[in-house]
């Protein structure tokens, strides 16, 4: 089962990435959309909470400081 969620949670960040290098999706719409992944992945797998934190968080603003700014 939590491999399962683990495969949902890298689907659901890859389609953030993907919205974070598409130019025509505002802001507002990423950073509602990190939200909303990381209170999913509080609720399905909330002992990686930290680990989510280190890869994907610092992974978003990598490619927030890459390709938006």
């Amino acid at each position: 089962m939590e491999q399962d969620y683990s495969k949902q949670l890298k689907q659901k960040a890859d389609l953030i990435c993907t919205l974070i290098l598409c130019d025509r999706i505002p802001d507002e719409t990423i950073v509602g959309e990190r939200k909303l992944l990381r209170q999913w992945c509080n609720k399905f797998l909330p002992d990686r909470l930290e680990l989510y934190d280190l890869v994907y968080e610092s992974r978003f603003d990598r490619l927030i400081r890459q390709f938006r700014s």
